[in-house]
């Protein structure tokens, strides 16, 4: 038998004297638990009794079968007949047809407290341990892994640890903490905080928190930060703060002690000008480097007379190819071509 089944063969201790073993088949199968065996009434009843909820597993605890042997098995007393293979054999191929389970299974009167979550802890159990036990591709860098190599998360997808310990790595380096999420397109899912201390160690995990705190900081409106010691302060709605570290009582506005709200609103006036000043300077410069992009594209660059997008030749012929409608136009006039007959 444990030829035949190798790790699906447990051996137990001895009963009453006898040796046992069992052997354990596992089920994929998908699971209907009702609480109850009427119909479910939505408009005609609020009974508590009646409630049906499924869900999905791909395995459930394996059916057992326990073989007991006499203590002179097999010197002194053999089988008699080669009956336990039949009895597996069965089990596996015939058991579920008998029972009359065949694409769902309907468990009544059972407790949800207790018996689904067992199932559902079960199967996550299995599941992971099926995942370790094989090898899968990372979609990051294309190698196959052992499934021990790679770290899921919470949305359910995985990467291989090296590749997602160098991505956290990068964002934290560069600062961008609020882009460490999920690598998978469209996904956006986080990282959870416990995977990042695993991935990245003690000294970049405290510069990430440090980070997340800042930016979070910032997001808050009434976030300020002490001009003595740089504490983080939450001001009032008259502006004024005061550290709980150094204990300096000051102006948000103009970062001075506190002083008379006349003074607060000239100072406001001023950040409120400032800020105006600054908002012209960005959309100035942001124009200017519009119009210097269009020079620099107009001096160096074609533009293709099939799709208009702007192409610069670094070297070979002067026939070009439109790389959106593959078609041919020459580089020194911009007029569309056939064959190099216009070159003559």
């Amino acid at each position: 038998m444990e030829s035949i089944y190798g790790e699906n063969v447990i051996i137990r201790d001895r009963q009453r004297g006898l040796r046992t073993f069992q052997i354990r088949d596992e089920l994929t199968i998908t699971t209907k638990l009702c609480t109850t065996s009427n119909k479910l009434e939505m408009a005609s009843t609020s009974s508590i009794d009646e409630f049906s909820y499924s869900f999905g597993v791909q395995f459930l605890p394996p059916i057992m079968l326990t073989c007991s042997f006499p203590a002179s098995y097999p010197s002194h007393k053999p089988p008699r007949q080669e009956i336990m293979y039949q009895w597996i054999d069965w089990l596996q191929s015939s058991s579920l047809s008998h029972l009359g389970i065949h694409q769902q299974i309907i468990l009544e009167s059972i407790s949800p407290d207790s018996d689904i979550p067992l199932l559902m802890r079960y199967n996550d159990e299995q599941v992971r341990e099926s995942f370790l036990n094989n090898l899968h591709e990372c979609c990051i860098c294309f190698s196959e892994h052992p499934g021990i190599d790679f770290v899921r998360l919470p949305c359910q997808h995985f990467f291989c640890r090296s590749c997602i310990g160098t991505y956290s790595d990068l964002h934290v380096s560069e600062g961008t903490v609020n882009k460490l999420l999920c690598p998978e397109s469209k996904c956006g899912g986080m990282i959870p905080p416990s995977t990042l201390k695993h991935l990245l160690g003690d000294d970049k995990y405290v510069r990430y928190e440090s980070l997340m705190l800042h930016k979070t900081l910032d997001c808050m409106s009434d976030a300020v930060y002490c001009p003595r010691c740089e504490f983080v302060c939450i001001e009032d709605e008259d502006h004024f703060a005061q550290c709980s570290k150094c204990f300096f009582s000051f102006c948000s506005l103009c970062k001075s002690a506190r002083h008379s709200a006349s003074r607060i609103t000239g100072a406001q006036r001023r950040l409120e000008l400032e800020n105006k000043i600054n908002d012209i300077i960005r959309e100035l410069e942001n124009k200017i480097n519009e119009i210097m992009s269009e020079m620099e594209v107009a001096r160096v660059c074609k533009i293709c007379p099939h799709c208009k997008m702007a192409i610069s030749k670094i070297d070979g012929c002067n026939k070009m190819v439109c790389g959106s409608f593959g078609k041919y136009f020459c580089y020194l006039c911009n007029k569309p071509i056939n064959g190099y007959e216009h070159f003559r």
